[in-house]
């Protein structure tokens, strides 16, 4: 009897004090929160796996030859590339890429096909601006500025749909960089184009120039036709001296009447006007001289020369712009291709729970001291 009235004593001891605890304001601020918060981290939040790839924007000067494959991707890492690093990262998180996956694997079906969890799952008639602050939830892009390493890591709510998530992005990226390099391409064709047809027309009317200046003057290259015209005065006086040789050897035996003297003293005179004519064409004497218009042909002439080079030298530059068109200039290197996940690393449900039952204790031991300093000062 009296062991009887200790058990009875002892349960009532006992039921007292859970009434007394479930009573206490802890229990319904934290033990029941945390139990809820567990209980859906444990049976109701869909596990996700998460996929990942390494890549590295290859953008190699095509002339460069001997470097390595390692050297690609190191040593040849330029400022253009980290831009290029840049813009892909911004595209990835971009409507575009968005609507492309959507075409492409049926993304927001994926994340909403199988889930039940209402925090996690994308509904049906989701936003496009919702839509896309979810897509960035699920998928992460990390640069490295160093090596310019960007890490893509792509969650799915089940292993196979995070690799396709991943591998869809790496084949929209690669496409983006080669629009990228197709579109500068055809810019600098478009604008090298125009400049060929400016040099052209430069060098068509340099020489169009020259040749109205040779029909005006009549003369082919002043330079030629004024030597010519030297040596032709050079011929002339010798041919005077020796003139006026045979009349001085004529003179001593014939008087100054005679026929022979007369004809030789007439073409004496003859050479001497021709001598004097050429002389003052050489001298430029007038407007038509040789030497004057030899500084216009001069003129002319490098005008044309350096309007041909501007034409030869734009040529080269189409010829190379076509070369390099033809190549890749910026491709996407597979670092670390996207494996198949073989464990869910989401959520962190242990983390989860103690960082969730560290803040509603926070909040708890928060509330209570505020009531009771309230309480002391009343």
């Amino acid at each position: 009897m009296v062991l009887y009235n200790t058990i009875l004593r002892q349960i009532r001891n006992r039921k007292s004090f859970i009434n007394s605890y479930y009573q206490k304001p802890v229990f319904y601020i934290v033990i029941i929160p945390t139990i809820i918060f567990g209980f859906y981290m444990t049976l109701i939040m869909p596990n996700r796996w998460v996929a990942e790839s390494k890549v590295v924007i290859k953008d190699v000067n095509p002339h460069v030859a001997g470097a390595t494959a390692l050297g690609f991707i190191i040593n040849e890492f330029n400022p253009i590339s980290r831009e290029d690093a840049f813009f892909l990262k911004e595209y990835i998180y971009s409507y575009d890429m968005l609507e492309y996956l959507n075409h492409k694997i049926k993304l927001c079906k994926l994340y909403r096909h199988g889930v039940w969890d209402p925090f996690s799952r994308l509904f049906r008639n989701t936003s496009k601006e919702e839509a896309l602050e979810y897509y960035k939830s699920k998928v992460a892009v990390i640069l490295e500025e160093n090596s310019g390493v960007l890490t893509i890591t792509t969650q799915g709510f089940n292993p196979q749909n995070a690799q396709i998530i991943n591998k869809a992005i790496l084949e929209r990226s690669e496409w983006f960089l080669n629009d990228i390099s197709q579109k500068i391409a055809k810019n600098q064709k478009l604008f090298f184009d125009s400049q060929v047809k400016v040099a052209l027309t430069n060098m068509q009317k340099a020489q169009q120039a020259m040749i109205t200046f040779q029909t005006e003057h009549n003369i082919i290259h002043p330079l030629a036709q004024t030597e010519s015209g030297t040596k032709l005065v050079a011929n002339l006086m010798a041919e005077l001296a020796a003139q006026e040789a045979e009349l001085k050897a004529l003179g001593c035996y014939l008087t100054n009447n005679a026929p022979q003297v007369i004809s030789l003293e007439n073409k004496i005179d003859g050479l001497k006007k021709q001598i004097d004519q050429e002389r003052k064409m050489v001298a430029g004497g007038d407007t038509k001289a040789l030497n004057s218009a030899f500084l216009k042909f001069q003129n002319l002439e490098i005008e044309e020369k350096l309007a041909e080079e501007v034409y030869k030298s734009t040529l080269a530059l189409v010829e190379q712009n076509n070369l390099n068109s033809s190549k890749q200039f910026r491709s996407l290197v597979i670092i670390s291709a996207p494996t198949l996940p073989e464990k869910a690393v989401l959520p962190k449900r242990l983390y989860n729970l103690l960082l969730f039952f560290i803040l509603v204790t926070a909040v708890y031991g928060t509330i209570k001291l505020i009531l009771t300093s309230i309480k002391e000062h009343v």
